[in-house]
């Protein structure tokens, strides 16, 4: 059994910016970090129990054809509609994000799944982007010239970095290309289908 899981699980490190490894204790915020946490500490203790045998992929942020994060989404739509793209800024600034490819998570699936049948691996994209440089990446890459703007917000962001060097020294993983050009080419070659919403809406 495989089960991904996600950054938010180190959510709690708000106002930090954190290189974060399997070791790194936990601290989930919020729903989604909650849910994953407590959905990591069942499968290890499946996997302690003998009951079962539980991969954990614990990932950035993945974007890639049919796929992406809601917050692109919204640029796009704004980008699209010559409006404003508007980036949150916190008390400890923009938040910045560890994301990955769909191309390159399925690749370390791949990889994982030929290399191990339990245990816990990270994923992530190699380096953070903040979200006004996504912002301008999608502005760029669509071409609307639309400004970006930051609206400030209370509270902290947490900044996780996820490091792969387990997954890397297990399978030779390595990401195809750094976040930066893996966006800008998603972007470039996305099909209007990709983007639209779960009520086939942009």
């Amino acid at each position: 059994v495989l089960m991904p899981s996600r950054w938010e699980v180190f959510a709690g490190y708000a106002g930090e910016t954190r290189h974060t490894t399997e070791e790194t204790p936990l601290r989930p915020m919020g729903v989604l970090g909650e849910t994953k946490f407590l959905c990591e500490m069942l499968a290890a203790e499946w996997n302690r129990a003998g009951r079962s045998e539980v991969l954990i992929l614990r990932s950035g942020l993945v974007f890639g054809r049919a796929i992406a994060p809601n917050f692109i989404r919204h640029f796009i739509r704004k980008a699209e509609s010559g409006d404003p793209i508007v980036t949150h800024k916190y008390e400890n600034g923009a938040p910045h994000l560890d994301m990955i490819s769909a191309a390159d998570w399925a690749d370390a699936f791949w990889r994982l799944v030929r290399h191990a049948r339990s245990g816990l691996y990270q994923l992530g994209g190699g380096s953070l982007l903040n979200t006004p440089q996504i912002a301008h990446i999608v502005a760029a890459a669509l071409k609307t010239g639309v400004p970006v703007r930051e609206l400030t917000m209370e509270g902290l962001a947490a900044n996780i970095q996820l490091d792969s060097s387990k997954l890397a020294r297990l399978t030779g993983w390595q990401p195809a290309s750094a976040t930066r050009e893996a966006l800008t080419s998603f972007l470039a070659s996305r099909e209007d289908t990709d983007m639209k919403s779960p009520r086939g809406h942009k």
